[in-house]
């Protein structure tokens, strides 16, 4: 998954199904969807080729996971396994 491109084909969802969705399942799974919803869920933004600012209380809004320290513990979990990375700064 270094590279996903929606060149390589992509599944159309409803945002109402997706933000429900995001709120279900194990609790990285959650914050992993939540960074695909910010980061792919928005033509205009893929179009900048920019990286896309993501705080711990936009993922807590979006995931209903309170604990912002929950939420960093995973994110560090989903950059060590190279689901994701951060951007120094």
């Amino acid at each position: 998954m270094a590279n996903p491109s929606v060149k390589s084909g992509h599944i159309r969802i409803a945002n109402d199904l997706w933000l429900a969705w995001m709120k279900t399942g194990p609790l990285k799974e959650r914050v992993l969807k939540a960074i695909i919803y910010e980061c792919w869920g928005f033509p205009e933004r893929r179009e900048l080729k920019e990286p896309v600012p993501l705080t711990r209380g936009r993922i807590s809004k979006l995931t209903g996971i309170a604990h912002k320290s929950s939420i960093s513990a995973l994110l560090g979990e989903l950059v060590t396994e190279k689901k994701v990375f951060k951007l120094p700064g």
